[in-house]
C-alpha cells in the first residue's frame, strides 16, 4: 500500500527539495551525506516489508498479462 493520498503534495515536496539538494552543479552549494540522510523525505521512508503486498500484486499482474 502507498502513502496516504494526503500525504503526496509533502511526499512531493519534500522529494523534490530532496533532489534539488543533491543535484546542485556548484559542489559547495550540494548536500552532504550527513545532510542529505536526515532530510525529511528519507524520514518518510518506511520499512521495506511494507512493499510486499505490491510486489505480489505486480507479479500476479505481470503472470496474467505478460
Amino acid at each position: 500500500m502507498g502513502p496516504a493520498k494526503s500525504a503526496m503534495p509533502r511526499l512531493i515536496k519534500n522529494g523534490e527539495g530532496f533532489l534539488d539538494r543533491c543535484l546542485q552543479i556548484e559542489v559547495e552549494a550540494r548536500a552532504s551525506s550527513a545532510e542529505l540522510i536526515s532530510h525529511p523525505f528519507l524520514k518518510m521512508a518506511t520499512d521495506l516489508k511494507s512493499l510486499k503486498a505490491n510486489i505480489i500484486a505486480a507479479r500476479k499482474q505481470k503472470q496474467l498479462y505478460g
